[in-house]
């Protein structure tokens, strides 16, 4: 008589592979393909996951399929190394033994041994191994959390995946930290953060500002780890973590895990830096790219455009402002505020103005406003004696530059050396602007009135709430009703546009 060969199927799993060379995978495999050949059972498939963890909950995608075939009556036990290769979790266990409900389960480990998962003592046993499987990795995230915390207490964090501006080490890589500075003086100074975005993609254009070109962080950390490169282009997103990323002013931030889950802090990254016992920000071992002072500004700004004055947080999934005389232009007959339609401005029952005329004319008085020798006299003013030493270190920057121009034209000097005190007087100069600007009561025009060309500035901004709030801030704008038979002209629109002052 003779007897059916049993069928089995390795299951083969690492959590992460750091050498890449699959020598666990291979011990694995050893001890799995002896289990089989002592028990004289045949082999007809083998399931590897690669740097997959058994307890995150993430999916498995060969053990799945493992599962699958299973049920589907390929092969008769799996075979794995030990237990926790399988499972880690007792939600996980539970969620197999139930997958295979109608299967008589059996699996053989080399903690395990040999077991029939149908049977209810068989089920017990694995059940605590699974139990105490659970609690060593419990442990184990403990004491990682609890290790990581004391090092970035201490100015460390443990290396990773490394951010843009920084080598794996921390080290400054001075072509991308260029790009980070960039970001944030031109961000200060009232440009958009679609504008600098694209503008660092290479795009040009009379309302992109002068930046810096540079590929998508994606594309250089994959070149760097010979990998495939992707077709990626710098977006609108890195430029948004990048002035809310605290690492740039050599903070240290710990993200704690909420069951199980890692936050997002993408909004609220300054709520998880790491403070000493007196509250003050733990400093970095590491370099910063931009000063306290400049990122603390820029989160300001950025807070701006979260809240309301009342501190309630604006929701602005698929309610993004489009045009931005809606609630900022008032009603000339009921002064209530004017509401976008399809081509136009309209408070029901009382005036209904065509958008671009309207929007055209407004941008046109606050341009003409903006180029006034004035201008600097909207700012509120601060007593701080640094603002007086700050703009004496910029008239000799500025110094420096027109001297080395004057030297390079009278060939004193040559292209590279002039090339090289305008760079080096420029970055002095955006910081100290910066500096300033840190250092001057918040306002939404603060950078626009600050910029070295406040209409080409103003001219740069694309989004229509930052238009909006420096409208508001320089004036209130009243939208009478269009007299019947008449056309609309610069004429006209002067008399049905009132614009007052603030």
């Amino acid at each position: 008589m003779s007897r059916t060969t049993t069928k089995a199927a390795i299951y083969l799993r690492i959590s992460r592979d750091l050498t890449k060379r699959g020598e666990a995978i291979e011990r694995q495999r050893e001890d799995c393909e002896t289990t089989c050949a002592v028990k004289g059972w045949e082999i007809v498939g083998e399931y590897i996951d690669r740097s997959i963890s058994a307890y995150s909950g993430k999916t498995r995608p060969e053990y799945e399929r493992m599962i699958a075939d299973y049920k589907a009556g390929k092969f008769d036990v799996i075979v794995a190394w030990k237990l926790d290769r399988l499972t880690r979790s007792t939600k996980g266990f539970a969620d197999m033994l139930d997958e295979l409900r109608e299967q008589k389960l059996r699996i053989c480990t080399s903690d395990l041994g040999d077991v029939d998962l149908s049977k209810s003592d068989a089920r017990f046993t694995t059940n605590i191994l699974v139990n105490v499987a659970q609690f060593e990795s419990d442990r184990k995230s403990e004491r990682s959390k609890r290790a990581n915390l004391q090092r970035a207490k201490h100015g460390y964090i443990k290396p990773g995946t490394r951010c843009f501006g920084y080598d794996g080490n921390f080290n400054v890589v001075e072509k991308e930290a260029e790009v980070v500075r960039a970001i944030y003086a031109q961000y200060l100074k009232g440009s958009s953060m679609n504008a600098i975005s694209k503008a660092i993609a290479g795009e040009t254009g009379p309302n992109l500002p002068k930046m810096p070109v540079s590929e998508a962080p994606s594309v250089i950390f994959a070149r760097e780890k010979n990998k495939p490169v992707p077709n990626h282009k710098w977006t609108l997103a890195i430029t948004q973590t990048i002035l809310r990323n605290p690492k740039y002013a050599g903070y240290i931030a710990y993200v704690p895990t909420i069951n199980g889950k890692c936050q997002s802090p993408a909004k609220n990254w300054a709520d998880y830096i790491v403070r000493d016992e007196s509250g003050k920000p733990v400093k970095a071992a590491w370099d910063a790219i931009v000063d306290a002072d400049t990122w603390w500004a820029v989160q300001r700004k950025r807070d701006r455009n979260r809240y309301r004055k009342d501190g309630s947080p604006i929701d602005r999934a698929g309610n993004a402002r489009k045009h931005f005389g809606a609630g900022v232009y008032r009603c000339g007959i009921c002064g209530g505020p004017m509401h976008s339609g399809d081509t136009s401005y309209r408070c029901d029952g009382h005036v209904n103005r065509t958008r671009d005329k309207v929007d055209e004319y407004v941008l046109a008085v606050i341009r003409a406003r903006l180029s006034r020798d004035d201008l600097s006299d909207l700012l509120a003013k601060s007593d701080d004696p640094r603002l007086a030493e700050i703009s004496a270190e910029l008239q000799k920057a500025r110094g420096e530059i027109e001297r080395a121009r004057h030297d390079y034209k009278s060939r004193l000097i040559d292209g590279a050396l002039y090339k090289e005190i305008r760079d080096e007087q420029d970055s002095i100069i955006e910081g100290l602007e910066a500096e300033r600007l840190s250092l001057l009561p918040d306002n939404p025009a603060t950078g626009v009135i600050n910029a070295e060309d406040p209409v080409a500035a103003f001219g740069a901004i694309t989004d229509p709430g930052q238009i909006a709030e420096i409208i508001n801030f320089f004036c209130k704008v009243t939208l009478m009703p269009h007299k019947q038979g008449r056309r609309t002209t610069p004429e006209s629109l002067r008399e049905d546009v009132i614009i007052e002052w603030k």
